[in-house]
């Protein structure tokens, strides 16, 4: 990596040297008089030192363009390979929720804390992993167009955070990306039962115009500062020593769907908006 960065400066102050050595010197020429000119003589230097600064600029730029496409299959590798082990990985943890899942069901364990606990430490862990993958992904995400109707998103959100009433006002469909969008509500779900304490979350959608809005409300603590990402990130997830990447990508996957996300304070609780 040295020495490619030494290439690269040497290539800069090279280039930059024989613009300013070929600006110079046409501004003394222009200034000279005709007949102190040996044209011939000025033409063969110009000619030479013009194909060896032109030479110099291709090869540089080739050996860069180089450097950039190995550079970018290094790190397509990496991705992919962690992509791959996310996916494995997220693929074992997602068996072992739905055997604990199986297990808190049973009349044997149904009230066993260590099994209840059990489950909510899979579901949590499954979600930072899920978090991760997408993390990785976040460049090169392309959406799909779906039709859908919300209630089917909310039921199999319900069925994996049992501990919280989801309450939603009426049915509507939606065309967006149904992965993506299962993805944000999720992690704000998750959000609003871990780092605010709800027990209670309302979800009302309406029609804008064009646009259709989501608003979900908890009964949570809130927040009464300005309400930015990067605020709400502090007042509530950085009392609790968590980084909140998982409300950092449910904004930047929000504006990958066309939409934006807001967040806004109700009379009791925290609310957030989406604009699809």
């Amino acid at each position: 990596m040295k020495w490619k960065s030494a290439f690269v400066l040497l290539w800069i102050i090279f280039t930059t040297s024989m613009i300013g050595w070929w600006w110079f010197y046409g501004i003394e020429q222009m200034s000279m008089p005709l007949e102190a000119l040996d044209l011939d003589k000025r033409r063969r230097m110009l000619f030479w030192e013009g194909s060896f600064f032109l030479l110099a600029q291709v090869l540089g730029g080739v050996m860069m363009f180089y450097f950039m496409k190995r550079e970018e299959t290094k790190n397509k590798s990496i991705r992919n390979f962690f992509a791959g082990f996310s996916h494995d990985l997220k693929t074992s943890i997602s068996r072992l929720r739905l055997q604990s899942e199986v297990l808190s069901e049973d009349d044997k364990f149904k009230n066993n804390k260590q099994i209840v606990r059990l489950v909510k430490s899979i579901n949590q862990l499954d979600l930072q992993l899920e978090n991760s993958l997408w993390m990785s992904q976040l460049e090169s995400i392309k959406t799909l167009k779906e039709n859908f109707p919300i209630s089917k998103l909310i039921s199999g959100i319900k069925n994996e955070f049992q501990e919280i009433t989801i309450e939603l006002n009426k049915d509507l469909n939606l065309e967006t990306d149904y992965r993506a969008l299962h993805f944000v509500f999720r992690n704000l779900i998750q959000n609003s039962l871990i780092h605010g304490g709800s027990s209670r979350i309302t979800i009302k959608i309406d029609e804008t115009g064009s646009q259709k809005l989501i608003t979900m409300v908890d009964d949570g603590i809130g927040v009464q500062e300005k309400l930015s990402i990067s605020d709400v990130i502090h007042f509530r997830f950085n009392e609790k020593k968590t980084s909140g990447i998982g409300l950092y990508l449910c904004s930047e996957i929000v504006k990958k769907l066309n939409g934006r996300l807001e967040f806004f304070n109700p009379n009791h609780g925290f609310g957030v908006k989406i604009y699809l």
